[in-house]
């Protein structure tokens, strides 16, 4: 019995092995083609069309949004209801909500993370089934200098933990909101806490004030969203200052600012509707002083003269008037009824009123970032930075407002219509949240926690890109999602507050799980040596290339790629010269965990809370706060199978090296490695016949045939069109051989 448990778990690792060989491999020849791990690629099995989003998915993605601080990456699970009613018939208790959360931490470098928090909302007479708890989860290792010493990584959770134990669950202490009877502000109380403060405790947090906006359901909680809220802003601020000064942001901030006044007067229909569907905003800026309003407008770029919005705040005046709409009128094209706000007289202060208050915005938390220092601040600098943390609150406070105006839509469909709206293009330069060109291989170790390079703002960008490829006319729709995502610190509070208040809502309960990280291992250990993997790829399949071929090409294309002193670092990974004392170490992707928690709960070591916990999770649908990888949406279709369940928003195209969930079974390691053991065949047959082009090249021209990694080059299409081919292709071979 023992050997025959050890041959099973000899074979498992080894397969394991074999991933991680496959996709480091994948990973160096695609950057060797395409200058960038980036695939062109779809799952392999679609899941269903997405319907409406229920209460619960809704939830979820809010959920995640609030749990990220700054550099997490949170997943989120919910779970089933119970149903079961006393013995005596009477009507039971409700039971709570549950929210199960996991985290990747990134301490690298904060250049990072990103969620588009959308949802739906539904009324209290909504039938879908309430879910009954939610879970989150965390791979905290976490990078910790000690004073005169070398870095090392350390795993607070599991240092006492017996043999055996992967997962547990985590409690933290809630921060305050308010003071003890002292003059502090809740901007004090935040701005003070450090910041590698634990999430468990951030965590604790809003599950307390979700309990308590629930034990408040019938009362006013008007001074407790707000101070929420801006507990949540001042914790996440370095995230949203990212957000605004990302190279997209640039770009579509200064589309905006290239509009002209009598080019957008004479594009505006005289036409207007008298109804209230603007009120949000009307009494907004209604309710603002004066010198606050000019203060705002100040900031207006290329203005000939001081602007203001006096026609604006007329017509917000005059439509306290008109007539409210029973519900939203929608024209045949079936868009929304124009904002009677909107008009020739109006159009263009609305538009210098949104472009003063994105520029406000973004100086706001440039501000607040320059007092920062990554410490504690003393009192003095503490005071600026509150100062600076009003600034961004105001303006934040003011773009929520727009955000979800149908005023914003009105205008934005005008330029659209007009032209004047584009797609941001990123040029050369735009470095500050690029993307790593290394798949997230860092040269100096073999780890997963290093800088990323802002591929998860990138991430964003790409969500917000993807909505015109099912929309010709979508390019008003992403400037409208740009600028909610700037805003989703105000949106998601107010989200689930008003999910919480709502009647039939019972409890709700938050719960952060701890997933142990794996060891780190020498790197000869965890993977194959990379010319045994080709061998091996290419054992059983027909190619017109012999895989000896394949390693020689691979090893000059290895050895010109470490030429440049700043080349691609996964080239660092197969240096000839790489010392065989390199430790291999990489953490599971969150969401991966958590839907291996989730389908394979039987397998993992716990106490009684842990093993109810994971029972109960709903497998219909998981929320994470940025887009899945390749390789976590393929592992969501084998978790998935044939069923409808463990539905995902949304992924990319870039390959990391990631390890796998110590709890998957053997044949799920298979399948996963088969994928993109394709994939890499095919990608070395692109490899081989770009080598014998340019081999056969008149001389003169290049011989390397190393991609230049330029957004500029138009070769990058007519690799596209190659790569698509290959991979729609039935074998990885000529189209011609068979299996």
């Amino acid at each position: 019995m023992d050997s025959s448990a050890n041959a099973v778990g000899n074979e498992l690792e080894n397969a394991r092995r074999r991933f991680r060989s496959v996709l480091r491999l994948l990973i160096l020849v695609l950057t060797i083609n395409y200058g960038h791990p980036t695939l062109r690629w779809e799952p392999s099995i679609r899941p269903p069309k997405p319907r409406s989003k229920s209460v619960q998915e809704s939830l979820l993605k809010y959920v995640t949004t609030i749990l990220v601080r700054n550099i997490e990456i949170v997943a989120a699970v919910a779970h089933e209801p119970h149903t079961s009613r006393p013995a005596d018939g009477t009507s039971a208790n409700p039971q709570a909500y549950q929210v199960d959360v996991i985290s990747t931490n990134q301490p690298g470098n904060p250049v990072e993370q990103g969620e588009l928090a959308s949802g739906t909302s539904q009324n209290d007479r909504s039938q879908s089934t309430s879910p009954s708890a939610f879970t989150a989860i965390s791979n905290p290792r976490t990078l910790t200098p000690p004073p005169g010493g070398p870095q090392i990584y350390i795993d607070p959770y599991f240092d006492n933990t017996p043999p055996g134990i992967d997962c547990k669950i985590v409690t933290g202490k809630p921060h305050k909101l308010s003071g003890n009877g002292k003059k502090t502000s809740i901007w004090e109380l935040a701005l003070m806490i450090p910041s590698r403060d634990p999430l468990e405790n951030h965590v604790a947090t809003v599950a307390k004030y979700v309990d308590r906006v629930w034990h408040k359901k019938h009362k006013s909680i008007s001074d407790l969203m707000p101070k929420f809220t801006k507990y949540i802003v001042a914790r996440s601020w370095e995230k949203m200052d990212r957000r605004i000064h990302h190279w997209s942001s640039r770009c579509f901030l200064s589309y905006l600012v290239a509009v002209e006044e009598n080019a957008l007067r004479a594009a505006v229909e005289p036409t207007m509707t008298l109804s209230r569907n603007d009120t949000t905003l009307s009494s907004k800026l209604l309710r603002m002083k004066d010198k606050d309003l000019t203060s705002i407008m100040n900031n207006c770029p290329n203005a000939t003269m001081r602007p203001t919005i006096t026609s604006l705040l007329t017509a917000c005046r005059d439509m306290r008037s008109y007539p409210k709409p029973e519900q939203r009128v929608k024209s045949e094209d079936k868009s929304e009824d124009r904002s009677c706000l909107y008009t020739r007289d109006t159009c263009f202060e609305f538009h210098q009123l949104l472009i003063s208050t994105l520029v406000g915005y973004k100086a706001g938390l440039n501000k607040l970032s320059k007092a920062y220092n990554g410490k504690i601040p003393d009192a003095q600098k503490l005071q600026k930075m509150v100062d600076y943390a009003k600034e961004v609150w105001q303006y934040g406070s003011l773009l929520w407002k727009i955000a979800y105006s149908q005023i914003l839509k009105d205008h934005l469909s005008v330029l659209r219509r007009k032209g004047w709206l584009m797609l941001p293009v990123k040029e050369h330069g735009d470095d500050e949240a690029g993307r790593d060109d290394g798949g997230g291989d860092d040269g100096g170790q073999d780890n997963g926690d290093e800088d990323q390079g802002g591929k998860i703002e990138d991430e964003e960008f790409l969500t917000i890109s993807n909505i015109l490829l099912s929309d010709s006319k979508g390019i008003d729709k992403a400037f409208v999602e740009w600028i909610c995502l700037q805003v989703d610190r105000w949106q998601a509070p107010r989200k689930i507050t008003s999910f919480v208040k709502r009647t039939r809502t019972p409890p709700t309960k938050i719960t952060l799980l701890a997933v142990k990280h794996p060891e780190p291992m020498p790197t000869n250990e965890a993977i194959e040596p990379w010319g045994n993997t080709i061998k091996d790829v290419y054992a059983h399949k027909h190619s017109e290339y012999k895989a000896e071929d394949v390693i020689g090409v691979l090893e000059n294309k290895i050895i010109i790629g470490l030429k440049p002193v700043k080349h691609p670092k996964i080239f660092d990974k197969f240096d000839p010269d790489l010392p065989e004392t390199a430790s291999y170490s990489y953490a599971p992707h969150c969401e991966a965990v958590l839907g291996c928690l989730s389908k394979f709960h039987p397998c993992v070591a716990g106490n009684d809370a842990l093993k109810k916990c994971l029972q109960s999770m709903d497998k219909n649908s998981f929320a994470v706060s940025k887009l899945c990888c390749p390789v976590c949406s393929e592992l969501f279709n084998l978790y998935r199978g044939g069923s409808d369940a463990f539905h995902i928003d949304g992924h990319h195209h870039t390959l990391f090296q990631v390890e796998l969930p110590i709890w998957l079974p053997l044949d799920i390691v298979v399948k996963l490695t088969a994928k993109f053991e394709k994939i890499l065949g095919n990608q070395l047959r692109y490899m081989m016949s770009e080598h014998h082009k340019h081999a056969n090249a008149p001389s003169g021209q290049s011989g390397d045939g190393l991609s230049s990694n330029s957004s500029n080059d138009d070769s990058d299409d007519d690799h596209g069109s190659e790569e698509e081919s290959l991979y729609s292709s039935s074998d990885w071979g000529s189209n011609s051989d068979s299996e």
